[in-house]
């Protein structure tokens, strides 16, 4: 659940980032794909330096929503995921980051033997939509 208690507007009155934040989560890719609604255990090797959220999708079997957020502001974070319950082939990507106040999509990355890794830019939050 996501709260905003900021200036009492709209979702479409909102400041950029936190419209961007609320987008990340409930309409990643502009046809009102979301975050999981079920969630599974995800936990960082070092939560200091970054946060993981990961939910399976009822609507969609077969799909896994995992957000990875590093926490630095002037690092790059390499995250290292290991997927459980396998049988993922790839993810797309979805990020948020200081570049702009947008979910942007990058290409796809492949699940190799349940592995996926990726370099996450400094203060980011990344989206991976994993499928079968």
């Amino acid at each position: 659940m996501a709260n905003y208690w900021g200036n009492n507007a709209g979702i479409g009155d909102l400041p950029p980032y936190v419209k961007a934040a609320f987008q990340l989560f409930r309409n990643y890719d502009g046809k009102h794909g979301a975050f999981g609604d079920t969630a599974v255990k995800a936990a960082p090797a070092d939560r200091s330096k970054a946060s993981l959220f990961a939910a399976t999708d009822s609507k969609h079997p077969g799909r896994l929503t995992v957000v990875a957020i590093n926490k630095d502001q002037h690092a790059s974070f390499d995250a290292k995921l290991d997927i459980k319950g396998g049988g993922y082939g790839k993810a797309q990507v979805y990020v948020l980051d200081g570049s702009e106040a947008e979910v942007r999509t990058l290409p796809p990355v492949e699940i190799e033997m349940n592995h996926l890794e990726y370099r996450m830019p400094p203060l980011s939050a990344t989206l991976f939509v994993c499928t079968r």
